[in-house]
């Protein structure tokens, strides 16, 4: 649904950030990509350390991108406590 109400632009850069992390991401701990051919322990270590490094700019503009997806879910947001309204402290 993001993909689909965005500019060709934004969805090229989107899917160039998660390209750049699905092949590139193994290559911070010495291994072949991509990054399906790890174990989950080593994707989530591969992923950490690609953002710790000075290549992380496709990670993070993927991660915000689903960061944002996941949180609009009506269950994400009640599992945080969102009810969608903004919180503004009273007076």
């Amino acid at each position: 649904d993001f993909c689909g109400n965005v500019t060709l632009r934004a969805r090229l850069v989107f899917r160039a950030c998660v390209a750049a992390v699905y092949w590139l991401a193994p290559l911070f701990l010495f291994e072949l990509p991509p990054l399906l051919r790890l174990s989950w322990e080593m994707r989530v270590a591969a992923l950490e350390r690609m953002e710790r490094s000075i290549f992380s700019m496709p990670f993070l503009g993927a991660k915000a991108i689903l960061s944002i997806v996941y949180y609009e879910h009506p269950d994400a947001a009640r599992e945080i406590g969102w009810d969608q309204q903004p919180k503004v402290p009273r007076e």
